[in-house]
């Protein structure tokens, strides 16, 4: 789960609108040892508090279609590659 967290950060990083902003955002709020306040957060971005909310919910949009959209591909080999390795897994067991 980490490598995919990763590898979407890396991805919104390099997204062409606002991406290393999102990628910041997205760091600051959700991914850092030392989480920001408020505060210091509207400081560090020189964003209002809107902006700066909408600006976090277009990053939270982002990356959900960045782990939902580009990862299913990766998810869909992992899953046919245990397949192959004769280790069954239904889908009640991902419930």
């Amino acid at each position: 789960m980490i490598e995919i967290v990763n590898h979407a950060i890396t991805k919104i990083n390099n997204f062409p609108i606002m991406g290393e902003t999102y990628c910041s955002i997205l760091s600051a709020y959700y991914l850092s040892s030392f989480p920001l306040t408020e505060s210091e957060m509207l400081d560090q971005f020189g964003l209002e508090r809107s902006t700066f909310y909408r600006k976090k919910k277009e990053a939270i949009i982002v990356f959900g279609l960045d782990i939902w959209g580009g990862s299913i591909d990766e998810f869909r080999a992992i899953m046919i590659q245990d397949d192959d390795s004769s280790s069954q897994l239904s889908f009640s067991t991902w419930m």
